[in-house]
């Protein structure tokens, strides 16, 4: 979990500073880390590094793989309200990736 919590605090240092791109490498590799001990450990933080970088096809692979193992962990409306998401959470793919682990109840 150090691995993780590095790497997410190393991300929200290179944001505030401009340097998330320059930094990029050296947070992947910490949350890759800390997914290699634990396999569920770093998945959200590594999609949300993804979309943060543009590389939107990795972002959403992470998001279902956290999505699969960490079910419940993370609720919808936390996702949704995830600023690191923004530039994935407007496509309908989103939408769907949402809708199937946080299916709507019924009424």
């Amino acid at each position: 979990m150090a691995y993780n919590n590095w790497g997410n605090a190393l991300m929200q240092l290179a944001q505030l500073e401009n340097k998330l791109d320059s930094c990029k490498q050296e947070i992947e590799a910490l949350l890759l880390k800390a997914n290699k001990i634990r396999k569920e450990a770093g998945l959200y933080n590594l999609a949300c590094l993804s979309a943060l970088t543009g590389e939107e096809e990795k972002a959403f692979q992470y998001l279902e793989e956290d999505l699969k193992y960490n079910r419940g962990k993370q609720a919808r409306d936390f996702i949704e309200k995830d600023t690191d998401f923004t530039a994935i959470k407007g496509t309908l793919r989103f939408r769907q990736l949402l809708d199937t682990y946080f299916p709507k109840e019924k009424s």
